[in-house]
């Protein structure tokens, strides 16, 4: 068996071998396939892309650093906005049951009762805040809303 071709796409290979008696060729694939044609060990990377907070410039020097290669610009942000759809999707739908249940949880006719959790960036005078708002009888989040210093105040 010899190696006769080799297809490198961002983090998975596709490696062609072939037989040196008969001519049986197979392809290797470094990663599992995903239903929808794409290489789990992207999907991967494109997780801890989203979920390790780096900016694409990080993600590309650590990509190089350990010779693993990277995801395409454009590939990536074809998954930034198929990724952000989705979750935008699943925060309404998961915002809405929690109210619904809020809702039916609350014993009070006039509406229901909320705990807020502001969370602020880093620095001390930061410049954006996230605040969240969670159900008092249900302990879930309700909404989420990211608020700057640009937004006017209530006077």
């Amino acid at each position: 068996m010899n190696m006769v071709a080799s297809q490198t796409t961002g983090n998975a290979t596709a490696f062609t071998v072939k037989c040196n008696i008969c001519d049986f060729d197979y392809v290797f694939n470094s990663s599992l396939q995903l239903p929808n044609g794409m290489d789990l060990i992207n999907m991967r990377v494109v997780y801890s892309y989203f979920t390790s907070e780096m900016i694409p410039s990080q993600i590309e020097r650590f990509g190089d650093s350990l010779a693993t290669g990277t995801i395409g610009k454009n590939k990536m942000q074809t998954f930034v906005n198929v990724y952000s759809e989705v979750v935008a999707t699943e925060r309404q739908l998961s915002c809405t049951n929690a109210i619904n249940e809020e809702v039916q949880a609350s014993e009070s006719p006039e509406g229901i009762d909320i705990i807020t959790d502001t969370r602020h960036s880093t620095r001390r005078n930061s410049k954006f805040t996230d605040v969240v708002y969670i159900g008092y009888k249900a302990h879930q989040v309700i909404d989420h809303k990211h608020v700057s210093r640009d937004e006017k105040n209530c006077d």
